[in-house]
């Protein structure tokens, strides 16, 4: 869902396709044939580029996210729009929650909205454990490595069960759930603003929740006539979801994109630089022989 009018890196942009269809990565090729030349273990998960994309800087993906999700916002209704600022501090969000800074404020006459706008990586280790009482599921459907913990860091959870029940378990509902306060406990225990977990996947996805209430500002835009987007941006998308939806995917692939090619470029260099090390130290080794031998 890349809007076709958009300037793309062929770079970055041959980056995302190779990992949107599941292929080795050829940027990444000749940096692994080398590493394997040298003895090296190189895994698929490596060549395919996982490692690159879940250790990138997924900041800037984030930031075009939100505002993404702002303008959004802002087309479907007349309400006063806000994009958070961590420089001012929670003090400056206390009125509708004192304990974290949205990301997107929507101050309506009758509600006040908080989004809260996740970009997360779905790829974990086999060795990884779940946090808390949440699961790992990516396997299985979407997100299941990243909503559920997600909910209950930004959401909050209230006691279920008591310790001595052991583990919650899933599939019947039975253990111990510990309570959670949550980073939005304060707008939602004391009601002070509606709040919205969008989430999102380093894949490009956005979760059902998240494509919940695009579809629901979507109508909003069209029942209140001022949506003012300007729709000949794309030449695919001409309304209000599919625009929006393209604008958010390209931010969190294309930037994810030019991550994994960073996090290359600094591995090539490191590699490099180790082989140098150690053709140095080589030389040194046969400078050293090269004198004894004469003295003797």
């Amino acid at each position: 869902m890349l809007p076709t009018s958009a300037v793309l890196d062929s770079d970055e942009f041959l980056a995302m396709l190779q990992r949107k269809f599941g292929l080795f990565l050829s940027a990444a090729a000749p940096h692994f044939d080398a590493l394997e030349e040298a003895g090296e273990t190189v895994s698929e998960e490596d060549r395919l580029g996982d490692h690159f994309q879940h250790n990138a800087n997924h900041s800037t993906a984030h930031k075009w996210l939100v505002v993404n999700w702002r303008t959004a916002f802002a087309k479907a209704s007349d309400n006063t729009v806000l994009m958070g600022d961590k420089g001012k501090g929670k003090a400056a969000y206390a009125e509708w929650n004192n304990c974290y800074i949205p990301d997107v404020v929507s101050i309506g006459e009758d509600e006040t909205v908080l989004g809260e706008i996740k970009n997360y990586s779905a790829i974990v280790k086999p060795s990884t454990n779940a946090p808390a009482c949440t699961s790992l599921n990516g396997h299985v459907f979407a997100f299941g490595n990243t909503e559920e913990r997600l909910k209950y860091k930004v959401l909050g959870s209230r006691q279920r069960g008591r310790v001595v029940d052991g583990p919650f378990n899933h599939r019947d509902g039975s253990g111990y759930v510990k309570a959670n306060y949550g980073d939005y406990g304060d707008a939602i225990r004391n009601r002070k603003a509606k709040v919205l977990l969008l989430g999102h996947e380093n894949s490009g996805g956005m979760s059902a929740f998240a494509a919940k209430q695009l579809y629901c500002l979507g109508r909003e835009a069209k029942e209140h006539g001022n949506d003012s987007t300007d729709y000949q941006r794309s030449h695919t998308a001409r309304s209000f979801v599919p625009f929006y939806a393209q604008r958010m995917c390209t931010a969190i692939v294309m930037h994810g994109a030019r991550g994994i090619l960073k996090g290359l470029k600094i591995a090539r260099a490191a590699r490099l630089r180790r082989a140098g090390t150690a053709s140095d130290s080589d030389c040194s080794a046969v400078g050293s022989a090269r004198v004894f031998d004469a003295r003797a």
